[in-house]
């Protein structure tokens, strides 16, 4: 693990700000034996303090904003190796990414993050994920549209859509999620260049879905098809890993009073992988990035 610098990205409102809470509580707190131990931080300790007080008080941990980014640098040791790496932990605004989807472009600092990383943590939220339409579905609309500006309805089958509005035009930032999230690992891939991408992809508010969605490879392969299947294609230049990870512990403020009531705030993280027992540790997909270093 040693120099091991792991990149976090994730569209708007994905749960990369509530991770950097729990993750930094857990890491300094010691409260999971397992969990990597944080010696020493690099950056603003008020701001990560910040975000872990609200989270300790169950309260939401606000979204990290446009311009406002901040760049977090824990010096971490393995308890049982001892060895240490560098977390570099960008908490950047989703909209930052969706921005790159748009305008075919990112900043030079982000450039170089991207070029100084070793590893990739990916979120997506559940409530979060745009559908694609079908084929079908774009059909009808499109007929029903040009009925509209013809004036000529046809039979009344008692389901058309009121057009009597003009159609919005398209507009690049409301893409599916899986087509903007693809994007984004290709952008990635091209900074790389021959080096394989070690990636995480981590389902945030797991708790939201874990008696429905089986595994976290699961619940990707069901509702993000097109990044499933890239990945999948993709095995030489990509090692990925699936989590969910609830760094909440449920919905606030509805479950607010329950998750007050732990004795130790990590009890009520869970965070779920292939071949691992359901653990408190959030800091376990980082440890489990190394795959293409084994290689």
């Amino acid at each position: 693990m040693s120099g091991r610098r792991v990149l976090v990205i994730g569209l708007p409102e994905s749960g990369k700000t509530t991770f950097i809470a729990a993750f930094w509580h857990v890491a300094e707190s010691e409260e999971v034996g397992s969990a990597l131990r944080v010696k020493q931080l690099i950056g603003d300790r008020a701001y990560v303090n910040r975000l872990r007080e609200a989270w300790l008080r169950c309260e939401p941990v606000g979204k990290t904003l446009p311009g406002n980014e901040t760049v977090v640098r824990m010096l971490l040791e393995d308890r049982a190796t001892k060895n240490t790496s560098e977390l570099l932990l960008p908490d950047i605004a989703g909209e930052s990414f969706r921005d790159q989807w748009v305008h075919r472009r990112w900043t030079k600092s982000f450039d170089d993050l991207v070029g100084s990383s070793d590893g990739v943590l990916l979120f997506v939220h559940p409530n979060g994920v745009s559908e694609p339409l079908r084929i079908e579905t774009v059909n009808s609309h499109a007929s029903e549209i040009r009925e509209a500006r013809t004036g000529d309805s046809g039979p009344n089958t008692g389901n058309q859509t009121n057009l009597s509005e003009s159609p919005a035009i398209w507009d690049a930032s409301c893409a599916p999620t899986q087509v903007q999230l693809v994007d984004l690992l290709q952008f990635l891939l091209w900074r790389k260049q021959q080096r394989p991408l070690n990636l995480a992809i981590a389902v945030s508010a797991w708790d939201l879905v874990r008696t429905t969605a089986g595994s976290p490879r699961d619940w990707c392969a069901a509702r993000l098809p097109l990044l499933g299947q890239f990945l999948n294609s993709n095995p030489q230049r990509v090692c990925v890993g699936y989590f969910g990870i609830s760094a909440q512990g449920g919905e606030l403020p509805r479950d607010a009073v329950r998750l007050r009531a732990f004795t130790h705030a990590s009890q009520r993280l869970e965070v779920v992988a292939d071949g691992v027992p359901a653990t408190h540790d959030i800091t376990l997909p980082v440890q489990r990035l190394g795959i293409c270093d084994e290689r």
